[in-house]
């Protein structure tokens, strides 16, 4: 018997990605033994955190998150998420096999 850690990804924006200045998208999928019952996004390399919405789970897929960012200002942004299992178990920060990813990109927002 093995459990699958709760982990999550962003899939879009990607990488170096130059975003702005209005509404962006972060989406991404999120998966765990037993399934996922919330994310958690932050576009500020994890000092503050905010839900995203969260598709139910169908069968054992992996689940499709979102939330809107309103981008303004300039400058580098990393967004981060962290998915948190029906036990309570959060997607670590690091050291683990799946610990949070960050994803870096270039703000072109409204000053």
């Amino acid at each position: 018997m093995w459990e699958v850690a709760p982990e999550s990804v962003i899939v879009s924006p990607a990488p170096e990605s130059h975003v702005g200045p209005s509404d962006v998208e972060i989406w991404g999928w999120a998966w765990a033994d037993g399934g996922v019952v919330a994310v958690e996004v932050s576009v500020d390399g994890g000092r503050s955190w905010r839900a995203a919405e969260l598709e139910r789970q169908r069968d054992w897929s992996w689940q499709k998150f979102r939330t809107v960012w309103d981008v303004t200002g300039e400058g580098e942004a990393v967004l981060m998420s962290r998915a948190i299992d029906r036990h309570g178990k959060m997607q670590p920060a690091s050291d683990w096999r799946n610990s949070v990813y960050a994803v870096k990109v270039s703000k072109r927002g409204l000053a």
